[in-house]
């Protein structure tokens, strides 16, 4: 039976990596574990942008709220940051989004306006 003491200045995967190579620790190499995506470390909360339900069925309701007198445009990412959709919306202020065809799982919302990022809202299809 094996044992995997982590350190603070060490990961799972160096100890693991460590231990299947008889290795006390496995020094300047980090394994990647995901995929990291632009505006993901945000909150689900952007000024002036809403998403519900949330978590849903896969029938969103996008509120733009201080951004409804100008287009937006939505990128739509799985969890792997593959592109789902890509939407331009015109002025208005709800917009209806249908995921339902989409797998269960966790989705990005990232909302661009005249070509800067505004943020990105988290959506959950269940």
């Amino acid at each position: 039976m094996f044992y995997i003491h982590s350190a603070p200045e060490s990961s799972y995967a160096r100890a693991l990596l460590g231990l299947l190579l008889d290795r006390q620790f496995w020094p300047d190499y980090q394994l990647p574990l995901g995929v990291e995506l632009p505006g993901t470390e945000a909150n689900n909360t952007v000024p002036g942008l809403s998403i519900a339900p949330n978590p849903s069925s896969g029938a969103f309701t996008l509120d733009l709220g201080q951004y409804c007198a100008e287009p937006i445009l939505i990128e739509i990412r799985d969890l792997a940051g593959r592109s789902i959709y890509s939407l331009e919306f015109p002025e208005g202020q709800r917009f209806e989004i249908d995921l339902s065809r989409q797998p269960t799982g966790l989705y990005f919302f990232e909302a661009v306006s005249e070509g800067e990022r505004i943020g990105t809202l988290k959506g959950i299809v269940k």
